[in-house]
């Protein structure tokens, strides 16, 4: 009976950090900036001035995550490019100060959403 309890937790484990998704989108507050990770903005693939993005899952992560704070923030995008070599590295881009205290004035996620969710509490 432990055999098969252990084998079944093993095997759980296994499930469970092979389902975890490295690409998957994040935001941290760190050093007075919020990071966001792995945001996709892709433009052209569906036509010449399509633009595709995960922001979605950016306003609410962002909204699970900082509402009920206050204050403005810088507001980076973390990403992995390869040199010519194939070394990767970390670079940063400002997309500009993210104002968490506007974030409380929506009642709703549904509403922050609708009104452009993070895009429209970014000042530039």
């Amino acid at each position: 009976m432990r055999k098969i309890f252990i084998k079944s937790f093993f095997f759980l484990f296994i499930l469970l950090v092979a389902s975890c998704d490295s690409n998957s989108p994040s935001v941290e507050l760190k050093n007075n900036k919020v990071y966001l990770h792995n945001f996709r903005y892709v433009t052209g693939i569906e036509g010449p001035s399509s633009v595709t993005t995960n922001a979605d899952e950016f306003d609410e992560l962002i909204w699970d995550e900082f509402r009920n704070k206050t204050g403005a923030y810088d507001l980076v995008y973390i990403y992995t490019k390869k040199d010519k070599y194939g070394e990767e590295s970390n670079s940063e881009v400002f997309f500009g100060k993210i104002n968490l205290s506007e974030l409380n004035k929506y009642q709703s996620l549904e509403d922050f959403k609708r009104n452009d969710g993070f895009f429209k509490i970014i000042e530039r």
